[in-house]
């Protein structure tokens, strides 16, 4: 029966993957076939662990929610020496899942991610040869919200009185991973994210970018107080909440028709106010991923750092997984004099 519910969950989280943006707003004259192209985002994806002896298999699934956007006409209107901006406002629903090799494979625990406005503004620089375009990129996230769903108390020595707030607040020494509650622990905290990018991307005489490369820096911090759902006294005291990140990817597809290959990689540093306030936190990750269906993209990446799931974040792993993602198009398509009938 654990093998059946486990193909079936599987089964239910691949055909999740082809989820497409959900488009509530947008221009009148925007391009539909550029209205998914995104940058320094992961896509939603359900991989294996190589290495990891408690993990059995993790899927990220992220639904945007576009409530305007006019990128696609932006892009159509980007002759060879024009310099243009684009926007886009979105709110997005995000849930990660690592299903464990325990009793019952439960998903300890899962990660709730929503955001209810995810705000780009895009700038397109392109050259007078038309062949090469400039692209610089800003996105802020306001409020955005990371929780597991549980009703426990973070740490094993504590547990709930009659006003439910847990106690005692819990000594230096028991401040370890080997005291945290991954069974039921709450985990919850409030973020806002700030980031700046640039790309550069090399076209074709039609104007679709035939590869590209690009990079950027974010800053991402929680602090208390900050909405329902904050963090809490005893998150705060281990959990680092100030991130600043390096983001680079490149993207190739040759002489295919669509994009082929994709690599996305980044560098994160951690710290902040907690009981190793003088011990920073380093994480990178590597992914590489080839489509080879319409839709589909296997991927490889390889992680080091305190583990991102929720209430492993006191873990410091060094793993490899393997599997298949939604292949996200990177490839803009840019306007030519000839589209609109203009010399």
């Amino acid at each position: 029966m654990s093998h059946l519910r486990t193909l079936c969950v599987a089964l239910a989280l691949v055909g999740s993957l082809g989820f497409p943006d959900l488009v509530l707003g947008q221009d009148d004259e925007d391009r539909e076939d550029q209205i998914y192209v995104r940058h320094f985002e992961p896509p939603s994806y359900l991989v294996f662990s190589l290495d990891d002896d408690n993990a059995l298999f993790e899927a990220h699934l992220r639904l945007p929610i576009v409530f305007y956007q006019n990128v696609g006409r932006v892009l159509n209107e980007t002759y060879p020496g024009e310099n243009t901006w684009a926007f886009r406002a979105e709110g997005f629903m995000a849930v990660r899942l690592r299903l464990m090799k325990e009793l019952s494979l439960p998903v300890r625990t899962p990660s709730y991610m929503p955001a209810p406005l995810d705000f780009w503004a895009y700038n397109y620089r392109r050259t007078q040869s038309g062949d090469q375009v400039h692209m610089l990129a800003f996105r802020a996230i306001p409020w955005g919200h990371h929780s597991n769903g549980q009703d426990g108390c973070l740490f094993t020595t504590q547990t709930r009185n009659d006003a439910l707030d847990c106690v005692p607040f819990p000594q230096q020494s028991e401040l370890s991973d080997s005291f945290v509650n991954r069974t039921n622990g709450s985990f919850s905290t409030n973020y806002s994210r700030v980031g700046a990018y640039y790309k550069r991307s090399f076209l074709d005489g039609d104007g679709v970018t035939s590869k590209f490369f690009g990079g950027g820096l974010e800053f991402e911090t929680h602090p208390t107080g900050y909405g329902p759902g904050d963090i809490s006294p005893e998150l705060r005291s281990i959990y680092p909440p100030h991130r600043a990140t390096l983001v680079g990817e490149f993207g190739y597809r040759g002489d295919a028709s669509r994009q082929k290959v994709y690599v996305r990689g980044s560098f994160q540093y951690q710290w902040g106010e907690t009981y190793e306030t003088d011990v920073p936190q380093v994480e990178a990750e590597l992914e590489l991923s080839w489509r080879f269906a319409e839709e589909w993209g296997l991927r490889g990446a390889a992680f080091y750092g305190p583990d991102d799931y929720n209430l492993a974040f006191l873990r410091k792993r060094t793993y490899f997984t393997i599997g298949v993602s939604r292949f996200i198009d990177r490839l803009e398509t840019f306007g030519s004099r000839q589209d609109d009938g203009n010399d």
